[in-house]
């Protein structure tokens, strides 16, 4: 599953790697964009209120209190908000974070929402998907292909072309509402679609039954995000202690990671076969040492004692080489969390920016949502498992940098 922030800040990170990409960036209390103005390309806005009347050929990048969008957007919307309501049209995709979300208009691609409420009104069409994760959901639209949705509570009217699944605690269709798909949800208790007029699904319908949340609170999902924010305190306070200690270490890191992108990801794959090797000798020299305890006070007590020799000496050497090698792989996630976070608020302040805490929580924030944002989970663990790669690499070649200033 793809949740809209990603997409903000993927969309912003890759932005700011790319100085040939033209945009327009504005920072006020307010932005209003006029029926009679125009912007030719993408336009990135940072406000309490954001109005937009006129045209924006371009993506709109948005992070407000209150967004309205009344006018023509031609490429894609990706916004963060207290409220966002929607009258106009966005040709491309949209894809929201914020509490609550109104939408009135057509969206020439998908829509993917993740918040608290989401209205869909019947004069707002979806040419492709809608995927929503929210408490509550009132959709009376038309859409193009298949409806995803993961929550409390959905109010479901309007035609689906595709498929419709849904997970929920209360389930409400609305008369009239078309299904041309197939129908898969779960909810307490089955819908019995004969008494319900109106209702129509063409294709299959599968049910399962779903345990209450407000009974059991311990879905996939929301351990994810406990998982993840967890992750992210630890993550924020062990970059916050190596800063005042190796600063300029993890500066030069990063100026690496910049510089030496390819490279620093080769290092880290190499690094990260070494570290397998050395953790399998540590693992091999406990079994050994154990080996070694039980075979001494037998018939084979020399061999015991060999193997009691050899684990004496191998298994400190290789347990600190492993633990030494678990931090660096950790840290490489927080080395590339401060180039990340680096590029995103230099996209909103334009003169430098120091590694600091600020741009340390922004990356991993990012990277956080990144990871639980991907499905299947094994998706996340991989992109997660690259970013630490890249990361250990660029602190393996900063250490072999250092090594070398040393020895002149």
């Amino acid at each position: 599953m793809k949740k809209f922030l990603v997409a903000i800040l993927i969309f912003s990170g890759l932005t700011a790697f790319s100085n040939s990409l033209a945009v327009d960036f504005k920072k006020s209390d307010e932005i209003i964009i006029s029926g009679l103005h125009q912007i030719e390309d993408d336009f990135y806005a940072l406000a309490d209120r954001i109005t937009i009347e006129g045209e924006i050929e371009g993506d709109l990048i948005a992070l407000a209190d209150n967004i309205l969008v009344n006018g023509e957007i031609l490429g894609s919307v990706n916004a963060g908000f207290s409220r966002y309501v929607q009258n106009g049209t966005v040709r491309n995709s949209l894809r929201l974070l914020g509490r609550e979300a109104e939408i009135e208009g057509e969206i020439g691609r998908s829509l993917l929402f993740f918040g608290k409420r989401i209205t869909l009104t019947r004069g707002s069409n979806i040419s492709r998907d809608l995927i929503i994760f929210a408490e509550t959901a009132d959709i009376r639209c038309n859409l193009g292909r298949n409806l995803s949705f993961k929550g409390d509570e959905i109010s479901l009217s309007g035609t689906i072309e595709g498929n419709a699944d849904i997970k929920a605690e209360n389930i409400k269709f609305v008369p009239p509402l078309i299904i041309i798909g197939n129908l898969t949800y779960s909810s307490p208790e089955e819908i019995d679609f004969d008494s319900v007029k109106g209702v129509i699904v063409e294709g299959e319908t599968t049910w399962s039954p779903k345990e209450s949340e407000i009974d059991a609170r311990n879905s996939e999902f929301q351990t994810d995000i406990i998982i993840t924010v967890a992750g992210l305190a630890a993550s924020f306070l062990f970059g916050v202690l190596l800063l005042p200690f190796f600063k300029e270490k993890l500066s030069e890191s990063v100026n690496i990671l910049r510089s030496r992108f390819a490279v620093s990801l080769a290092s880290g794959v190499v690094y990260f076969i070494a570290l397998i090797i050395i953790s399998t000798i540590f693992l091999i020299s406990l079994i050994t040492l154990g080996l070694g305890f039980i075979l001494i006070s037998t018939d084979q007590g020399i061999i015991g004692s060999l193997l009691l020799i050899f684990s004496t000496l191998v298994v400190p050497i290789s347990g600190f080489l492993s633990v030494c090698g678990a931090i660096i792989f950790y840290t490489g996630k927080i080395t590339v969390a401060f180039l990340v976070g680096y590029f995103l608020v230099r996209i909103f302040k334009k003169e430098p920016v120091k590694l600091g805490k600020f741009q340390l929580f922004i990356g991993l924030l990012f990277l956080g949502i990144f990871f639980i944002a991907n499905s299947p989970p094994s998706a996340g663990f991989v992109i997660y498992l690259l970013v630490s790669l890249i990361g250990a690499g660029a602190l393996v070649l900063t250490m072999k940098k250092s090594k070398k200033l040393d020895s002149l």
